[in-house]
């Protein structure tokens, strides 16, 4: 499972053997959320809403890198 962002405690990764629709997991502690990247929409998620938010924020910050990076690790 590559991590391939890192921030205020929640680590952006991928499964191995992920697929189509381009998405990234996050977790943090127990808690775990799926988000599509584009369009980028939380699909999933365990976190309560005060870390859905943030993560949402995060994963729009970092949207080009993170579909940069499913791109460069599926393709």
């Amino acid at each position: 499972m590559p991590v391939v962002l890192r921030q205020n405690g929640f680590e952006f990764f991928f499964f191995m053997n992920d697929h189509l629709p381009r998405r990234v997991h996050v977790r943090k502690g127990d808690d775990l959320a799926k988000i599509a990247l584009d369009p980028l929409e939380l699909i999933d998620s365990t976190f309560k809403a005060g870390d859905r938010r943030l993560i949402m924020r995060i994963a729009r910050e970092h949207q080009d890198d993170l579909l940069e990076a499913w791109n460069g690790y599926f393709h």
